[in-house]
């Protein structure tokens, strides 16, 4: 069994048998287990994940920037599919993403550099880069 395999297990069993009430507790293993469905392109429970996480601590900044990650990266996935209803989905996660990086930057200016590095091509957030919101956001006044 793969170390991912068994951190979701495990996060599952936390979720599950355990049922923790602390919120910064669910915070941290929704991030965690959010990060993990990521990086199996799961990117629909990822990001529900990741939305759970910021609501059970709004002070959780790196869910919050792994949410415009994984918001990104499932407008990306919907937008190959060439489906013509997903366009209003698209729209929703791009916006999503933007509004996550809002909390982020006003919080931690410090990682624009780190969002602006992932605006790049191939990156998470390539989408972005050339939207003024992301642009204005992202500059350096």
């Amino acid at each position: 069994e793969g170390q991912r395999q068994v951190a979701k297990r495990l996060l599952l069993q936390l979720f599950n048998e355990i049922k923790p009430t602390d919120e910064l507790v669910l915070s941290l293993a929704n991030s965690v287990y959010g990060i993990i469905l990521y990086y199996e392109s799961e990117y629909n429970g990822a990001l529900d994940a990741l939305r759970a996480a910021v609501k059970q601590n709004p002070t959780n900044y790196s869910a919050e920037f792994n949410r415009a990650c994984c918001a990104c990266r499932l407008a990306d996935k919907l937008q190959l599919t060439g489906a013509s209803d997903a366009r209003a989905l698209i729209v929703a996660l791009d916006r999503e993403a933007l509004d996550s990086l809002v909390c982020v930057l006003r919080e931690e200016p410090w990682r624009k550099e780190e969002v602006r590095g992932e605006a790049v091509e191939k990156r998470d957030m390539h989408r972005l880069a050339t939207n003024p919101h992301f642009i204005l956001l992202t500059s350096e006044a």
